[in-house]
């Protein structure tokens, strides 16, 4: 992919050092050998140059190049020559990289002129409110950030990318739009791979903080490649690559800013774009800004591939590990529950430090890590009810239980139903006293007739009409455990209306 990125602005960096002596000062005392000039992760991997000397700014260039290499060799500096072929060309794939030195001028990756719009976002970003928002969201953001940002370095994207779920989501794993956008960073159901990311009972993909990444900047990327821009491609990914072929397309206009000022772009992607380079230029030097900086360690991650449904409570237990950390790295599933084996491999994400006691619980306990209830089928049982209340699917009851045949539930047979929540023995609803009486009686009061449709049972039309599966049986000549056959007419009380109002 090739990149052609340049620095801020100097109006940009004016503007920003006015706003910085604004802003908060920051009394947080430092660890050792730290400042609150440096730059803050993302990328931790990206240090300064060998050369640099810590806590000095060096005045021979503004970036770092990931992929630059000095002609000699070793750790010496660059050569004057070297310097302005770097400052000026840059070579493919070559995602700038600010140099993480303890004080100087603040750089991006990104060429981002001053306007009003920045200039509205910035002057808010860096307000009291501002700050104090910037500093939750970050602190949210601890899981994840330094997972981001260690794969925009692998792609050679702009690490400023790493801040885009601020504005995406606020970095809330479990965070739903009024589209239906899902996850850190939104994506809707027609924009990811069903090959790689599945939506089912089980789980939803698009709120796996690991494969949600991986998809967006894949996303981002082709967009980049197919737009020739950053600032286009984050349009794109707001309004949607098509928009924002068919503007340029129409327009000639390849600049973000001209398709702004000129009235071209929806209005949500004017302001998302700015939103986010504001954004990211605070928090690339939060400290700067009186943001509380985080010394610890970054949360690093892993994956185990697991053959065996595991319920993470009672893993989280067993192992020791904190359970929260366990619901938030694996925010897709649905029930806490992972799926059984059979489809798509799934792979449970767990802090690194967290590694050795989950993977040693996980070969001494297998088959011990999942609550089942044993439900035993009775007259008038059908899987609808029993899901609802275990609070399951009826396809996970029929996943658990493969030799069942939801139209054909037999008296007697014994369910397997995953507990996904602590509920006391189930036990069916009371047959109405209306009902009551008609079950005692003969054929007289069923006086209507009722056609069979597909899904009926024996149970589910005999609620329709205030009676019970046995009436019903003895008043059409039938078992309880007979088939019922679509089509079939059978004879149902006449009277239901008062019945009918009265069901859930």
């Amino acid at each position: 992919m090739t990149t052609s990125l340049k620095p801020l602005s100097r109006l940009v960096a004016s503007a920003l050092a006015l706003l910085m002596a604004a802003a908060p000062a920051f009394a947080q005392p430092l660890p050792e050998g730290h400042d609150r000039n440096e730059r803050t992760r993302p990328p931790q991997a990206l240090g300064d140059h060998p050369w640099a000397i810590a806590g000095e700014a060096a005045d021979f260039a503004d970036y770092q190049l990931a992929s630059y290499t000095p002609s000699g060799g070793g750790n010496l500096p660059p050569s004057e020559e070297e310097l302005q072929e770097a400052s000026g060309s840059f070579p493919p794939g070559g995602a700038l990289a600010p140099r993480q030195t303890h004080a100087g001028p603040e750089v991006f990756s990104l060429d981002v002129p001053m306007n009003g719009l920045l200039k509205y976002y910035l002057s808010y970003y860096t307000s009291p409110e501002g700050i104090q928002w910037l500093s939750y969201v970050l602190q949210r953001a601890r899981p994840f950030l330094d997972f981001i940002a260690q794969r925009i370095q692998h792609y050679h994207m702009p690490p400023e990318l790493a801040y885009l779920p601020i504005v995406e989501s606020t970095f809330d794993p479990y965070a739903v739009s009024y589209t239906g956008a899902a996850g850190l960073w939104q994506l809707m159901t027609n924009s990811i791979d069903p090959s790689t990311m599945r939506i089912d009972e089980w789980e939803d993909d698009r709120f796996d903080f690991w494969k949600a990444t991986n998809t967006s900047l894949q996303k981002l990327e082709y967009n980049y490649q197919v737009l020739g821009d950053w600032l286009l491609a984050l349009a794109a990914y707001n309004s949607g690559l098509g928009t924002m072929i068919y503007l340029t397309q129409k327009t000639g206009i390849k600049n973000f800013w001209t398709l702004a000022a000129d009235g071209y772009l929806p209005y949500e992607t004017k302001q998302y774009v700015p939103k986010f380079l504001a954004i990211a230029a605070v928090a690339s030097y939060a400290g700067r800004y009186g943001i509380p900086l985080n010394w610890d360690p970054p949360v690093e991650w892993e994956r185990i591939r697991l053959n065996q449904a595991v319920d993470l409570r009672i893993l989280a237990r067993d192992a020791g590990v904190n359970l929260d950390s366990l619901l938030e790295g694996n925010a897709e599933l649905r029930y806490d529950i992972t799926p059984p084996p059979g489809g798509m491999p799934f792979y449970l994400k767990v802090p690194k430090q967290d590694f050795a006691a989950v993977t040693t619980t996980l070969r001494d306990q297998q088959f011990k890590l999942m609550r089942f209830y044993i439900y035993t089928v009775g007259s008038g049982d059908t899987l609808y009810d029993l899901a609802r209340y275990y609070g399951v699917p009826v396809s996970m009851i029929l996943q658990y239980n493969p030799s069942v045949q939801p139209r054909f539930l037999q008296i007697g047979t014994r369910l397997v139903i995953p507990g996904v929540k602590d509920v006391p023995p189930y036990k069916r609803p009371a047959v109405s006293a209306v009902a009551a009486s008609q079950s005692s009686g003969p054929i007289g009061p069923f006086t209507g007739t009722y056609r069979v449709e597909t899904g009926d049972t024996l149970w589910s039309i005999s609620r329709r009409y205030g009676t019970t599966p046995e009436a019903l049986a003895r008043a059409n000549g039938l078992s309880l455990t007979g088939i019922l056959s679509i089509g079939t007419r059978l004879h149902v009380p006449q009277s239901s209306g008062l019945l009918e109002a009265s069901m859930p």
